[in-house]
């Protein structure tokens, strides 16, 4: 991806992609199906290999990405949002409206405590916002020091400390990124702050909005009736790289990129058993032979499981 992408013309072309299997066979599929499924995977394995932090992260700087290298994935990221409206948004806001807006507009400490580790968040920094006398001196001590703290902290001076500390990590430290992207994004990304935060949020998976999405036939028998309380509880149990599986497996994105997921029913033996998607479509057929909830959760999570 990113040596297709280092040709700056690759912006103005008709994208056609094929995939190779692990055996080196050409993969069948194609359409819009297969370029959300593309994007979606570089980004997850972009976080993988390019970024640093937990719930949300920033690309950090590598000997051997130079300039060019960070441009192609600039043009990765904004060929998949013109392309497929897709956003990774796994990347801190505040990393983002620095590209975009060239000011942070999102709340500098509120996004860093989703950047820390959980441990570091619940055990010192909140605690510290919330009652500075009640944290261990020496574990938050600790945690400042790996973010190279240089000053004495006390309950006064430590919520403007952590912002500090915050703009750093999301926005100083990722800036040759930041240089690297901008002049490829901005003049081709026309988003608002309140745009680019809508984005975020309608872009996110939960198991709310996913349930929300599936699309039942109007008339169901008993059986079909049966499965569908089995996906729907299988949905509402699902955690969040889980939920980002099953919608790639429907949808061929990570992300909430469509209005629904139609359901369709399928008579199948115990044999040939198992859920199928058919993603340029976004639809999910399933069997209607199901006898408990059990089954199930295990045959869907054998699939997802596979990748």
């Amino acid at each position: 991806m990113i040596e297709a992408f280092s040709d700056s013309q690759i912006l103005t072309r008709p994208l056609e992609i094929r995939r190779l299997l692990p055996d080196h066979s050409e993969e069948a599929g194609s359409g819009s199906g297969l370029l959300r499924d593309v994007f979606s995977a570089f980004w997850k394995e972009f976080y993988g290999r390019c970024t640093l932090g937990t719930t949300l992260k920033v690309p950090f700087i590598r000997h051997d990405f130079k300039a060019d290298t960070w441009k192609a994935i600039g043009r990765i990221f904004l060929r998949g949002y013109n392309d497929c409206h897709y956003l990774p948004i796994k990347l801190a806001p505040p990393f983002i409206e620095e590209r975009l807006f060239g000011a942070v507009c999102s709340d500098l400490t509120e996004v860093f405590l989703q950047f820390t580790s959980c441990q570091e968040r619940e055990r010192s920094l909140m605690q510290a916002l919330q009652d500075f006398s009640s944290v261990d001196p020496d574990n938050l001590l600790e945690v400042l020091n790996n973010y190279e703290c240089r000053r004495r902290v006390s309950a006064d001076t430590f919520p403007a400390i952590l912002e500090e500390i915050s703009h750093k990590e999301l926005v100083q430290k990722p800036n040759f990124v930041i240089d690297c992207w901008r002049d490829i994004a901005k003049p081709q990304m026309s988003l608002s702050y309140e745009k680019l935060t809508k984005m975020y949020a309608d872009l996110k998976p939960t198991t709310k909005k996913v349930s929300r999405l599936l699309k039942l036939p109007a008339d169901m028998t008993a059986k079909q009736k049966e499965v569908e309380h089995h996906l729907r509880r299988y949905v509402r149990e699902l955690d969040e790289a889980k939920l980002g599986k099953f919608l790639r497996f429907c949808t061929r994105s990570d992300l909430i990129v469509s209005d629904s997921i139609i359901i369709e029913f399928l008579v199948m033996s115990d044999f040939t058993r198992r859920p199928i998607g058919r993603t340029c479509g976004m639809f999910l057929q399933l069997p209607e032979c199901y006898d408990n909830c059990s089954d199930f959760h295990a045959e869907f999570n054998e699939i997802l499981d596979s990748c």
